[in-house]
C-alpha cells in the first residue's frame, strides 16, 4: 500500500492517474473485504450452507451405533 500510495503521489494530476489510483484502491479494498469475510465460513457474503455437512456427520454417527 506504501507503494502504492508514493506511485499516486510522484505523477502529475491527470484524470487518468486519478482513474487508475480510485481502481486500485477499489481492488485493494475488496482483497481485503474478501480475506476477511472468508475468515467466517458460516457467515457473511459468501457463507457455507452447514445442512450438507451436518446430514453427513448424522449419517456417520447412525452407523457408528
Amino acid at each position: 500500500m506504501i507503494i502504492l500510495a508514493c506511485h499516486g503521489l510522484i505523477p502529475p494530476r491527470t484524470k487518468l492517474t486519478f482513474t487508475l489510483m480510485l481502481l486500485s484502491a477499489i481492488s485493494l479494498s475488496s482483497v481485503m473485504f474478501v480475506i476477511a469475510d472468508l475468515s467466517r465460513p458460516y457467515g457473511g457474503f459468501f457463507s457455507i450452507p452447514s445442512a450438507s455437512m451436518r446430514s453427513a456427520l448424522q449419517e456417520m454417527l447412525a452407523r457408528a451405533s
